[in-house]
Order: C-alpha cells, then structure tokens, then sequence
C-alpha cells in the first residue's frame, strides 16, 4: 500500500519532530501518497503535517482524504484564515463538494425566494460538535 514512499521514516520525522525533513520529503511526495500518510497519523499529527504543506498541495490532498470525516476534523482545525487559503485553491466542484456534504449544517428560515447575495434568511443550527460550529462558521 505504501509503495512509493517510506511510511516508517514519515512516521519517525512526526514523532521526533523533525520538519524540516519532513517537509522536504513530503514535497516530492504526490498528492494522493500524502493523503494516504495523513490517513496513518492522529488527528493532532495529522493537523500539524497538513500545516507543513504549500497551499495548493494542501488543497488537492484535501481532496483526496479517505473520507469527510478527515476533511471535517481539518476544517474544525483550521483557522478561518487557512481554511479560506485551502479553499481558494481548490477547483470550483471540488468546493461544491465540501459545502454540500457541510449543507445539513444551514437552514433556510424564510422558505421564500432569496435575492442574489443575501444570505439573511439563512439560519445556522445549534452544532453538535465544535468541527459543525467551524463548518458552519464557514458556509456562511
């Protein structure tokens, strides 16, 4: 599964905190390889090592994450900042993607038409967790 890269000497750099040459090695690193890595650590190793990585690298192995739980564990990370970053980065469907599987997280309290750009009948529920609060934080 890890054939193109040596996941033990990924592994040791993050837990010896080493990274500057982890850094080095994940940028000749593809970015579904790094993606596969990420999928490896715990979340807070996974936060830092996504941290380290160039914007628009960052962005594609966004993409690729195994799944959206990975995705929200980094949105929830994130400062608005980075995650605005990300986002620029991304492709326009990629985008639409995330927000949509973030979609159960917005409202709609007037059921009628909305004007272009206005965003006030658009209510945010009560998150069940701190990465919903985050995510909801951001499609608004």
């Amino acid at each position: 599964m890890h054939e193109n890269y040596d996941l033990d000497l990924l592994l040791e750099l993050v837990e010896q905190r080493k990274f500057r040459s982890l850094k080095e090695l994940l940028s000749q690193m593809n970015e579904v390889d790094i993606a596969e890595f990420l999928d490896e650590l715990d979340v807070e190793q996974e936060i830092l090592v996504f941290r380290l990585l160039p914007k628009d690298t960052a962005a594609e192995v966004f993409t690729y994450l195994e799944n959206t739980e990975d995705q929200e564990k980094l949105i929830g990370a994130l400062s608005d900042r980075e995650l605005r970053e990300v986002l620029d980065e991304l492709y326009l469907d990629d985008t639409v993607d995330i927000i949509e599987d973030m979609m159960p997280l917005v409202e709609v309290a007037d059921p009628r038409p909305m004007e272009e750009n206005d965003l006030s009948g658009l209510t945010c529920r009560a998150p069940s967790s701190v990465s919903e609060l985050n995510s909801c934080g951001v499609i608004l």
